[in-house]
């Protein structure tokens, strides 16, 4: 916001945007839902705000879009999410795409897909990966919401799946990183080559995981170190 506010004022000198900053809750032992809804009713109460930007629930955009309230959602991926005052920056078909892409090339006939059922975003990332990875290979898909994964992952191993795919959303990242300590425990012929979402790109994902997600690969839609990316890093 203040780098396009930062643009446009030797065009527009004399009008600034005023930002004011709420806070929704991300804690995943609270009731996000609910927090963002009542967040979202008190927003559209106050005439004077022409635009939303942040990530949303499906009941907050409801609220949003009842009122024709624009709404910019820089990470949302949900294909629950739909309407037309609400813009996306991060098109999840595109890095499912890229991701089914790489895969292909590897020239594997297994692969795991760790995700979380509960998770709108996690299953539509899952979903589009899916739609553009051949048929004809073997996918299996775990629940990122149990209490242990040794078992998803030596089986895994054991029955030779080849590439373990690991689509956590925010309340199941720490999952993530579980399981890629448990493949790193196995020969490094034995495991699982771990391709990821850009929801493992922080990092903390580096300090929590460490030699564990050395070499992880993930699809991001921004990179700090791309000349595009030099005036906003």
């Amino acid at each position: 916001v203040t780098g396009v506010q930062t643009c446009a004022l030797p065009i527009y000198p004399r009008f600034l945007l005023e930002i004011v900053i709420v806070d929704d809750s991300n804690d995943p032992d609270s009731n996000d839902s609910e927090i963002s809804l009542k967040v979202a009713r008190e927003i559209v109460k106050n005439k004077s705000i022409l635009g939303v930007i942040g990530n949303l629930s499906k009941d907050a955009l409801g609220v949003y879009k009842q009122e024709n309230l624009a709404v910019i959602s820089p990470t949302s991926i949900s294909n629950e999410l739909n309407s037309e005052t609400l813009f996306t920056t991060i098109d999840y078909k595109i890095l499912s795409k890229k991701l089914a892409e790489y895969v292909q090339q590897l020239d594997v006939e297994k692969v795991v897909i760790f995700y979380n059922q509960k998770s709108s975003s996690s299953k539509s990332i899952k979903d589009y990966f899916k739609f553009y990875f051949p048929s004809s290979k073997l996918i299996r898909e775990v629940d990122l919401k149990q209490q242990s994964f040794d078992s998803e992952v030596e089986s895994a191993i054991e029955e030779k799946f080849e590439v373990g795919i690991l689509f956590p959303d925010s309340e199941t990242v720490d999952s993530a990183i579980e399981i890629a300590k448990i493949n790193y425990l196995n020969q490094e012929e034995q495991q699982l080559k771990l391709l990821g979402s850009n929801d493992l790109y922080y990092c903390d994902i580096l300090n929590k995981g460490k030699q564990a997600v050395k070499g992880l690969i993930l699809a991001v839609p921004w990179f700090k170190g791309t000349p595009e990316a030099k005036n906003f890093s």
